[in-house]
């Protein structure tokens, strides 16, 4: 225990200089962009958590995670050698793997062979791969290291502990006295009353706090000079400042970038920063007599080479190698499939557009084996409607698009038909439903009641949860409309009705938007399903990755009904008629859900289908059936189990109700027809896009910009998850506790979890996702995927830092983007 007063020996912050150094705004800037954003459980979507950082590349980015985040990018070198061993990797994989990486890293593998590679893995290779010893980039990590004490785990209890009870979400009972005011002022104010830190040995900090300057940018400076960090350290340091505390930094990297969305400036990260620095400049005070900061100052700036003996560069050499497997084997499949280019001779009968999820692979395989008649597309899973869905009864709604976007337009949901006074009943019923949960969360939680809660009422929960244990609980999709009876269900939805000119024209926009980039602007069907997707689980904080990402972690009901509804609107009809878009006078849309955890698909409003197309859609159901159980037969293979899908859906015990989108590996952006002859096992993206179409290459650049992002950001959340669990995932579901309806710590404590379970990845015996960074295929020529690079300094980085492998299909030959005008040639 430090039993020295630190007022005693505070000789306080020294004052801003008048020479401040001009660079620390730049710092600071950048130290927030290197920063990912975590979404809260409700609207919870996949990131990229290495998206800040996509200037360098993965090995690059390897070596600076090890040393100031003790976290790893690569598999542990047995998984190599366990696939050399099984003969997943060919002799041609791994001389294409070492030319691909002596023009990535010459100076790392210009003179290395093959051999000499798998030598340095097999000496290195032991279990779990050795680390390179991480450097103390906290003064807590290195007075624990030089000390033998635990005080980085207090300060991130202390940290969170603060935040949790800041950035509540509804769920305290007795909510924070200062939430009105910034993270930084909340902070102080906490800290110069709570004795907690102080009684742990780290004395006096009260009056540390207490001393601290009003401003967390002035707070920062102040403790960096009193910290004696140079200015050539800044960005690192500080980096790994909020790295100690990722989970709460990205929590509130998304509360900022929500403001800022907004036009609102927060600057609750810098608030963050400047509260994680001051216990680290006040444990370098107390311990100064220990010389801790004299033993980690030559820590504190490790080398930026990577050594060319280091065992990292074998491994990641046969990470290169791995993913030349699949490439070869998925261009491969492509080119023997010699499937022809042309449009269909003939009207197909059905058409349906899915989202490219890769969930959707396996069932649109399924429904156009069983009928030839049936055609089928790919787009993102909010169908080109960016929209506020503002359910009925509520003055705003979730943001049913992707994370890149803001929505552009709020539509309300209504009832059909005008019925006010059913929609009056409607309105009511739903209020006393949400009045009487409030009631019942407030006497389960209340201190008068917690102790009491279990034996007041625990056996009128018995036959609740054993019919949920074997799988007897009832559904009603997700749970919005409690009370409500099925009749009013189906006329619950989008109104587009009586929408200003402008809002008309933008659905217009939208309807074009969605049938341009996917070729689809001709030869349309009788009868036409816009198919959104959720899951069905029970008892999973994370529900909402296991939605529609492109719905904004949501259900993709509201916007398969808002496309179906612009689509039907005869205004849009004429308008896209003059965009030279004709939907013929006998085409019908239809809403309809494809539920991934039980590949049924669920049909919307199907009692508006008009009398000439009802023999259609019955036989689209019996389609759709027979396609559910073939796809559940192949999703139980990869169980290993026998049973109904349903009973995991219904089962509040099930860790893996579903394999969401493990395995992802692959975004095809083509032609349906270049793929539909192939079974991609469910690990492929797909979207459908005709170059032909797209002479201004619109299409092309929107596809590029938004869905492959937005694919990276899910391959490489499933990527990190799996190889760092500790540091990317979430680890172990079952002790998964709720902060705040934000987050997830482990146990009763920690810092926010960022990543997927462990469970999501791992199926107890075997990984279900194997690390790969993702394979982007695109029918298209070089020249039009270059201008559309040019264009934009991400797919520079995402492509040119092989974050992604992007490859150009042009006239039946693959060509791989290297750098800014440079592709090689690459034969499968």
């Amino acid at each position: 225990m430090v039993a020295a007063s630190l007022a005693q020996r505070a000789k306080g912050f020294p004052a801003t200089p008048t020479n401040k150094a001009p660079d620390i705004e730049q710092v600071l800037v950048e130290v927030q962009a290197a920063i990912v954003p975590l979404w809260p459980l409700k609207d919870f979507v996949a990131v990229n958590p290495l998206g800040g950082m996509s200037d360098a590349d993965l090995l690059q980015v390897h070596r600076t995670m090890r040393r100031q985040r003790d976290a790893e990018l690569l598999m542990p070198g047995d998984y190599y050698l366990d696939s050399l061993a099984r003969g997943s990797l060919a002799d041609h994989d791994l001389e294409a793997a070492l030319n691909e990486c002596r023009v990535a890293h010459p100076e790392i593998y210009g003179v290395v062979s093959v051999s000499e590679l798998a030598t340095r893995l097999e000496q290195h290779s032991s279990g779990r791969t050795p680390q390179a010893e991480p450097g103390d980039w906290t003064f807590a990590a290195a007075i624990d290291r030089g000390a033998g004490t635990s005080w980085s785990a207090s300060v991130v209890a202390e940290i969170s502990k603060i935040c949790a009870a800041h950035f509540d979400q509804t769920q305290a009972t007795w909510p924070s006295p200062w939430k009105h005011l910034s993270f930084y002022a909340a902070w102080r104010e906490m800290a110069c009353r709570d004795r907690r830190i102080e009684k742990l040995g780290l004395a006096d900090f009260r009056v540390f706090a207490a001393q601290l300057p009003a401003s967390p940018r002035e707070a920062i400076e102040a403790l960096l000079r009193k910290l004696d960090v140079g200015p050539s350290q800044w960005q690192a340091f500080l980096l790994s400042q909020l790295w100690s505390i990722n989970g709460w930094s990205a929590y509130v990297k998304y509360r900022v970038r929500t403001a800022a969305m907004a036009g609102v400036q927060d600057e609750d990260l810098l608030g963050l920063l400047a509260a994680r620095l001051a216990y680290d400049a006040a444990l370098a005070e107390a311990f100064a007599e220990h010389s801790a900061k004299e033993s980690w100052l030559p820590r504190f700036t490790p080398s930026e080479e990577v050594a060319v003996g280091d065992e990292a560069s074998a491994r990641y050499f046969f990470q290169a190698a791995s993913e030349v497997a699949f490439r070869r084997s998925i261009c491969r499949e492509l080119l023997d499939a010699n499937v022809a280019s042309g449009k269909r001779s003939a009207r197909p009968e059905v058409q349906m557009v899915f989202c490219i999820d890769v969930r959707s692979e396996p069932i649109r395989r399924r429904l156009e084996n069983a009928a030839k008649n049936l055609e089928t597309f790919g787009y993102a899973g909010f169908f080109g409607v960016p929209m506020e869905y503002v359910p009925l009864g509520a003055r705003q709604g979730p943001c049913q698009c992707p994370a890149l976007i803001s929505p552009s337009i709020s539509i309300k949901e209504g009832l059909g038909g005008g019925h006010e006074p059913t929609e009056a009943a409607i309105l009511s019923r739903r209020l006393s439903v949400r009045l009487s949960r409030k009631v019942w969360k407030a006497f389960q939680s209340s201190a008068s009641s917690c102790f009491s809660f279990v034996e007041a009422v625990g056996l009128a929960y018995a036959g609740k949860l054993l019919a949920a244990s074997v799988g007897w609980r009832s559904s009603n999709g997700d749970g919005r409309y409690d009370g409500v009876s099925d009749a009013h269900c189906q006329a619950l939805g989008p109104v587009i009705d009586g929408m200003s000119a402008e809002e008309s024209e933008k659905l217009v926009n939208f309807a074009a938007g969605m049938l341009g980039a996917t070729g689809w602007t001709s030869d349309f069907a009788p009868l036409v399903v816009v198919c959104g997707h959720e899951s069905d689980a029970t008892n999973n904080l994370y529900k909402a990755a296991l939605d529609c990402g492109a719905c904004g972690g949501h259900s993709g009901e509201a916007n398969a009904r808002a496309a179906a509804a612009i689509l039907n609107d005869a205004r849009v009809r004429r308008s896209l008629a003059a965009r030279g878009i004709e939907i013929p006078a006998d085409s019908y849309v239809l809403a309809a859900v494809h539920n991934t955890t039980t590949d049924e698909i669920r049909w919307l409003d199907s009692d508006n289908v008009p009398a000439t197309h009802a023999a259609a859609l019955s036989a689209l159901r019996h389609t759709a059936t027979k396609a559910a159980r073939e796809v559940q037969a192949e999703r139980a293979q990869r169980f290993g189990i026998r049973g109904d899908a349903r009973r995991r859906a219904r089962d509040w015990s099930e860790v893996r109700p579903e394999w969401g989108l493990a395995g992802n590996a692959a975004f095809i952006i083509a032609p349906r027809s270049s793929t539909a002859e192939i079974d991609l096992k469910g690990r492929v993206f797909l979207h459908s896009y005709d170059h032909d179409q797209d002479a201004e290459l619109r299409a092309l650049e929107s596809i590029m910009t938004g869905p492959m992002v937005v694919t990276n950001w899910i391959n490489m959340q499933y990527y990190a998850s799996t190889v760092d669990n500790r540091a990317f995932g979430s680890g172990n579901k079952t002790i998964h506790n709720a902060v705040g309806n934000i987050g997830v710590v482990a146990g009763n404590g920690g810092d926010l979890m960022t990543g997927l379970a462990w469970q999501s990845v791992h199926d107890g015996r075997r990984l279900q996702h194997e690390p790969l960074r993702l394979l982007v295929i695109v029918q298209a020529p070089r020249q039009a995927l270059e201008s559309v690079i040019a264009k934009h300094e991400t797919l520079r980085a995402l492509a040119g830092n092989q974050w992604i492998t992007l490859l150009a299909w042009e006239r039946g030959k693959f060509f791989r983007y290297v750098s800014a005008g440079q592709w090689q040639a690459y034969a499968p």
